[in-house]
């Protein structure tokens, strides 16, 4: 769903009133609107709610200029809106100073300013600001094993938010109007809102047993003490009082405007379109990726008997365990995995016929695959006889999670550039002929 799509339905004003997503702001009341972009696909949103509400003559002179924290390469240029670019997935000095300058922002607007917040994968990393007790190069050394651990995104973020200033409701506190909107386009499977972008405006009580188990079970003994350390300490029960109390204080409403179904709903579309009837898998995958290759074996077992196209749609973000040195993300490592298992040892004894039927693809909505340039790859039997005429080894390749260098080889990684959203990762697998689905990539 593009940002435009997105917002022209949640927002409505009539000659009193503003409305977003049925929360209702009188015109009169607000002296200046705020608008703060957190997230990969941050500053085509925000570039679009601006537009929206730019086309409404009484909210037009009320609009300040726009603030975006996002990914390098992820901005846009514009007169109304200011672009800050930090790291991601792992943070960096930008990201610190491009969050103190987001703190800024909201601190200086008076109490009946109206701040409107759109939040986007990739938040978590673009707006750091970490603990005093653990240093830049800390936070990234943690972040590293998390990310390689097989840990979930929601696990992670429960972990992130307890070594953060402003994750888990820390930039309630700094808001200096009264009131908020938070529009949040989730990329977790739970659309649990303190999980999107480690809720920066959203305060969720610890669960201090279940974060010190997830701490002792992803992370090495060296971290686990040093964050352990912090969470029995007075500083941390400080800390917890003021992001709770800022929170309160406030008039903050959350609303999720985009996730898994919309995702689902869309792909289905496009599927059947191109000739593919789709069969939707119905939650949002986040277990081992072994599991996740069985799940999607069984669903290939049942679709091949049927001599019509069809396809397997499921999203989510399935994690992998990093052992190797390689490039790729989960959905380069996906394809690469399945691949073998389809087509390499043939686990489901197809005859050739069938595999030649088949096409495996997995993509992060949000255009970038883990830390690459790519969204991620394909894979069917013309690409399998490619890599076996190149002599490649698929298990050398799988042992040091070297996914993405195999696809290049073979000339079939994804490349979307920045989508404007981010809806977990999406995998399609497409049995009978391919004709065309309606995707602006680039095939390499």
């Amino acid at each position: 769903m593009s940002p435009t799509e997105l917002f022209t339905p949640i927002i409505d004003v009539t000659a009193e009133s503003l409305s977003i997503c049925g929360n209702t702001h009188s015109i009169s009341s607000i002296r200046k609107i705020r608008v703060l972009g957190i997230g990969k696909a941050a500053a085509q949103q925000v570039d679009s709610l601006c537009q929206r509400l730019s086309s409404f003559t009484e909210l037009k002179e009320k609009l300040d200029t726009a603030l975006v924290l996002t990914k390098y390469d992820h901005s846009i240029r514009s007169d109304s809106i200011v672009c800050l670019e930090g790291g991601h997935p792992l943070c960096d000095q930008n990201s610190v100073d491009n969050t103190q300058r987001a703190i800024d922002y909201v601190a200086t607007m008076k109490e009946n300013d109206l701040l409107i917040a759109c939040i986007s994968g990739g938040a978590s990393s673009v707006m750091t600001l970490p603990i005093p007790s653990i240093e830049l190069n800390e936070l990234n050394a943690i972040f590293l094993e998390l990310l390689g651990s097989g840990a979930t995104i929601e696990e992670i973020n429960a972990i992130r938010k307890e070594i953060s200033l402003i994750k888990n409701g820390g930039m309630a506190s700094c808001i200096g109007s009264k009131r908020a909107e938070i529009l949040l386009v989730s990329d977790v499977s739970s659309d649990q809102i303190g999980m999107i972008g480690s809720g920066p405006f959203y305060f969720t009580e610890p669960d201090l047993a279940s974060v010190i188990l997830l701490i002792n079970k992803f992370l090495s003994p060296k971290w686990a003490t040093h964050i352990l350390g912090h969470l029995m300490s007075k500083d941390r029960e400080d800390l917890i009082s003021r992001k709770r109390q800022g929170v309160r204080r406030k008039d903050i409403n959350h609303t999720i405007i985009s996730d898994f179904n919309d995702l689902m709903t869309k792909s289905n579309i496009v599927l059947n379109e191109s000739g593919f009837k789709g069969f939707i898998i119905p939650r949002p995958l986040t277990c081992s990726i072994e599991e996740g290759l069985l799940v999607h074996i069984s669903h290939i077992k049942k679709m091949i008997i049927k001599k019509n196209s069809s396809s397997i749609v499921s999203g989510g973000e399935i994690p992998i365990t990093v052992r190797g040195s390689g490039q790729g993300g989960r959905n380069t490592e996906f394809v690469l995995q399945l691949g073998k298992k389809i087509f390499f040892d043939n686990i489901l004894n197809l005859p050739l016929n069938d595999l030649k039927r088949i096409t495996i693809t997995s993509l992060g909505t949000d255009g970038t695959d883990g830390p690459t340039e790519y969204a991620g790859a394909f894979f069917d039997f013309e690409k399998f006889q490619e890599s076996l005429k190149l002599d490649l080894d698929i298990d050398k390749y799988l042992q040091e999670n070297d996914s993405l260098s195999f696809f290049q080889k073979v000339r079939s990684t994804i490349k979307t550039g920045p989508t404007g959203t981010n809806l977990m990762d999406l995998r399609i697998i497409t049995i009978g002929k391919f004709t065309k689905v309606h995707v602006e990539s680039t095939i390499e």
